[in-house]
């Protein structure tokens, strides 16, 4: 979806990258602090992160998946990070995964009518819930 992003930044008309985000610090970007506490906590079976994330908390697994918005003439692309339906990289003080604190603290700010939002979602999870589709599911 990055990939897809960017490629929409270059093709339409008078697209500048206005934001860009850093792996291991979505608080910059989202303007919501880390719960520290949370981060500190076991990563619950199922969830991610399981690679980059496990070992450095707070960051994510994806190396090249950082958050990036582009103004162009008529509006805007905002490219935001969310890798596993459920997963603990950024947790808040109000959400404990990752998806409720980009969707509901920081994109629910930002929504406005006749705004279109793609979600892409499944390739992460084949390592934490590919062997357990129900559990997916219910996540999704």
């Amino acid at each position: 979806m990055g990939r897809t992003a960017k490629a929409l930044s270059y093709i339409l008309e008078n697209c500048k990258r206005i934001r860009f985000g850093n792996r291991c610090n979505f608080a910059s970007y989202y303007g919501l602090a880390y719960d520290r506490n949370a981060l500190r906590a076991s990563i619950p079976k199922y969830n991610g992160p399981t690679a980059n994330g496990k070992r450095r908390r707070g960051c994510q697994d994806c190396g090249d998946c950082e958050p990036q918005k582009w103004r162009c003439s008529t509006f805007s692309i905002e490219f935001l990070t969310i890798e596993f339906a459920a997963d603990v990289e950024f947790p808040t003080r109000h959400h404990h995964l990752t998806q409720e604190s980009i969707i509901l603290g920081y994109l629910s700010e930002k929504i406005r009518m006749g705004d279109f939002i793609v979600f892409n979602t499944g390739l992460h999870d084949t390592t934490t819930t590919g062997k357990a589709p129900a559990v997916y599911a219910q996540q999704l």
